[in-house]
């Protein structure tokens, strides 16, 4: 027999022992606690499995040469068919292989396991280059290895994902054959701890007075007061860490203090937000239809529990106003921590009662004349029409300033039955007093079926009109 028959037949041999390749699969943790902390290629399964989840650590996390993260990661390759080496068996060699991206690592020990006991039979570090970690392994005559286990000091100078693979190839008559390959797993991920901010908006309608010309639109639900938003969010669900040594983020451990913007179609004395339970400082001066509040670090923290709501409170004469109203989160961070940019979300909804139209550009003592006229196709009578004043303009020697009225609504008497209803520029200046122009919500204290409303403006022989939207 030739030399090369002699080889060819040692190879068979080996194949013979040690098997076909075979796919296991890589699970794993990182720190001291598996559970929270656990990274698998699959959910685990049976009596005494954990769940894996993937081992996310906050991206806000500032990772650098200077501030690296840093922890033990524990990586279990479960062969798919364990290794048996007979009684009586002289004992078999193997070297056991992990790699590892994205990290640096360091000291390192491997562990074998048959069942749930571990081999007395200690492994040799072969070599650490570059993340490839490589043991030799001696498996006595009698022995059943199920799994091997790393256990590395890891070390992250820039935020990359880590991966971990390994092989386990067979020693045999001076052959090396692959019996299991475990693929590259992710074991680590950054994502987002800190979330743009979010919220569960509600729809509130306010309610016209029964008395047409009352105070309309200062009740919802029979209150003054009522809950624009409830369960503010800002931070994502799921288990988060701050380093590689499972330490869980936590608002307290990431979250610095924050400011609070409410933005509305009216806030001021009368119709005010109020945060429940209190949140933060109001500003000491906030724009026009918009409040303020700076939150310390610790009301942050309890703003992120995410059990906080947000009411309008009407406790003056002045009126709700249809519209959105929006929160803006813009927090600041722990050190060595980066911030999210600010962030707004839709807080609550106000209807208005009842039919409402928005005439604009509606001319007074101006150089045009307007007619508001509202019409009704159905057989009876609509309910009484109260005109208020939104905004005016008055214009003298050529300068516009701001014109506010301290008049009564004007109240009329409903639209007359498949007839209309005409407002003149006249009857507004005589109500109103003398604006230039000015913007007006006509209300009808019913639904809106069967009612129309337009605007026609005249000037210079010139007539314009146009529909106006409910």
């Amino acid at each position: 027999m030739t030399k090369k028959l002699f080889l060819a037949a040692a190879s068979v041999a080996a194949l013979s022992f040690a098997g076909a390749a075979q796919a296991g699969s890589i699970s794993g943790y990182f720190g001291t606690d598996v559970t929270g902390n656990q990274f698998s290629a699959a959910t685990g399964s049976g009596s005494s499995a954990v769940a894996a989840v993937t081992y996310q650590i906050a991206s806000e996390r500032n990772v650098t040469a200077a501030a690296p993260v840093t922890g033990t990661m524990v990586a279990t390759n479960t062969l798919t068919t364990p290794i048996v080496i007979g009684s009586g068996a002289a004992t078999r060699d193997y070297l056991v292989e992990f790699t590892i991206n994205g990290a640096t690592v360091a000291s390192t020990g491997l562990a074998l396991a048959t069942g749930p006991t571990a081999l007395p039979t200690a492994a040799t570090l072969v070599s650490n280059n570059n993340g490839v970690v490589t043991f030799l392994v001696s498996v006595p005559g009698g022995s059943t290895v199920e799994s091997f286990s790393l256990s590395a000091n890891v070390s992250q100078s820039a935020k990359n994902p880590i991966t971990v693979a390994s092989t386990v190839t067979a020693v045999i008559g001076g052959s090396n054959i692959v019996v299991d390959t475990a693929s590259s797993t992710v074991a680590s991920t950054y994502s987002p701890y800190l979330k743009p901010i979010s919220a569960t908006s509600n729809s509130l309608t306010a309610e016209l007075a029964t008395t047409p010309g009352g105070d309309d639109y200062v009740t919802i639900a029979g209150s003054g007061t009522a809950e624009l938003a409830s369960d503010f969010e800002v931070v994502n669900t799921g288990e988060y860490n701050t380093d590689l040594a499972g330490t869980d983020a936590t608002p307290a451990n990431v979250l610095g203090a924050a400011t609070l913007t409410v933005r509305g179609p009216v806030i001021n004395s009368d119709v005010t937000v109020n945060f429940d339970p209190a949140t933060g400082t109001a500003a000491a001066t906030s724009p026009a239809n918009t409040s303020v509040r700076n939150l310390t670090a610790g009301q942050a923290q309890a703003f992120a529990a995410g059990s906080t709501d947000l009411d309008i409170i009407n406790n003056g004469a002045d009126e709700f106003v249809a519209g959105t109203y929006t929160v803006t989160w813009a927090p600041t961070v722990q050190t060595g921590f980066t911030a999210p940019a600010a962030s707004t979300t839709d807080a609550g909804t106000i209807e208005l009662e009842g039919t409402n139209f928005t005439a604009p550009w509606v001319s007074g003592t101006g150089l045009a004349t307007s007619v508001i006229r509202v019409s009704n196709s159905n057989s009876s009578d609509s309910a009484p029409v109260t005109i208020r004043m939104i905004s005016g303009t008055q214009v003298v020697n050529g300068v516009a300033t701001p014109f506010v009225s301290t008049a009564a609504p004007l109240v009329l008497s409903g639209v007359p039955a498949n007839g209309d209803l005409q407002v003149t520029s006249a009857q507004l200046v005589a109500q109103f007093g003398n604006f230039t122009r000015a913007d007006f919500r006509v209300t009808i204290n019913q639904e809106d079926t069967g009612l129309v409303a337009k605007l026609r403006n005249t000037r210079d022989g010139q007539t314009f009109e146009q529909s106006l939207a409910d």
